[in-house]
Protein backbone atom coordinates (compact mmCIF):
# COMPACT_ATOMS: atom_id res chain seq x y z
CA UNK A 1 0.00 0.00 0.00
CA UNK A 2 1.50 3.44 -1.13
CA UNK A 3 1.70 6.40 1.27
CA UNK A 4 -0.18 8.49 -1.66
CA UNK A 5 -2.06 11.05 -0.40
CA UNK A 6 -6.38 10.64 -0.64
CA UNK A 7 -7.59 13.58 0.82
CA UNK A 8 -5.71 16.53 0.35
CA UNK A 9 -7.50 18.50 3.15
CA UNK A 10 -6.68 17.01 5.86
CA UNK A 11 -3.43 14.76 4.12
CA UNK A 12 -4.78 11.54 5.04
CA UNK A 13 -3.13 8.54 2.96
CA UNK A 14 -4.58 5.85 1.00
CA UNK A 15 -2.66 3.65 3.69
CA UNK A 16 -4.13 4.73 6.28
CA UNK A 17 -7.78 4.97 5.15
CA UNK A 18 -7.56 1.61 3.68
CA UNK A 19 -6.10 0.31 6.74
CA UNK A 20 -9.18 2.00 8.94
CA UNK A 21 -11.58 -0.12 6.27
CA UNK A 22 -10.02 -3.22 7.38
CA UNK A 23 -9.03 -2.97 10.38
CA UNK A 24 -12.55 -1.41 11.61
CA UNK A 25 -14.79 -2.69 8.96
CA UNK A 26 -16.01 0.71 7.98
CA UNK A 27 -18.40 0.75 5.23
CA UNK A 28 -19.80 4.31 4.50
CA UNK A 29 -17.79 7.72 3.95
CA UNK A 30 -19.05 9.01 7.25
CA UNK A 31 -17.78 5.89 8.98
CA UNK A 32 -14.38 6.74 7.49
CA UNK A 33 -14.47 10.36 8.06
CA UNK A 34 -14.95 9.74 11.62
CA UNK A 35 -11.71 7.11 12.35
CA UNK A 36 -9.40 9.37 10.09
CA UNK A 37 -10.59 12.75 9.00
CA UNK A 38 -10.83 12.09 5.50
CA UNK A 39 -13.37 13.18 3.66
CA UNK A 40 -14.26 16.14 6.33
CA UNK A 41 -13.10 18.97 4.32
CA UNK A 42 -14.35 19.77 1.21
CA UNK A 43 -15.77 16.23 -0.03
CA UNK A 44 -13.48 16.07 -3.36
CA UNK A 45 -12.49 12.54 -2.04
CA UNK A 46 -15.43 11.40 -1.26
CA UNK A 47 -15.80 9.67 -4.52
CA UNK A 48 -12.24 7.85 -4.38
CA UNK A 49 -13.36 6.94 -0.59
CA UNK A 50 -16.27 5.15 -1.86
CA UNK A 51 -14.29 2.75 -4.65
CA UNK A 52 -11.95 1.89 -1.50
CA UNK A 53 -14.96 1.06 0.54
CA UNK A 54 -16.21 -0.76 -2.39
CA UNK A 55 -12.85 -2.85 -3.49
CA UNK A 56 -12.26 -3.52 0.15
CA UNK A 57 -15.93 -4.96 0.79
CA UNK A 58 -15.41 -7.07 -3.10
CA UNK A 59 -12.47 -8.63 -1.19
CA UNK A 60 -14.22 -8.92 2.42
CA UNK A 61 -16.68 -11.60 0.13
CA UNK A 62 -14.36 -13.13 -1.39
CA UNK A 63 -12.80 -16.13 -0.05
CA UNK A 64 -9.09 -16.67 0.81
CA UNK A 65 -7.98 -19.25 -1.26
CA UNK A 66 -9.37 -17.05 -4.20
CA UNK A 67 -7.68 -13.75 -3.54
CA UNK A 68 -4.47 -13.03 -5.28
CA UNK A 69 -1.05 -12.94 -3.61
Amino acid sequence: MRNKILCECLEVTEAEIVSAIRERGLTTVRQVTACTGAGGGCNSCHPAIRAYLAREAARAATPLEAQPA
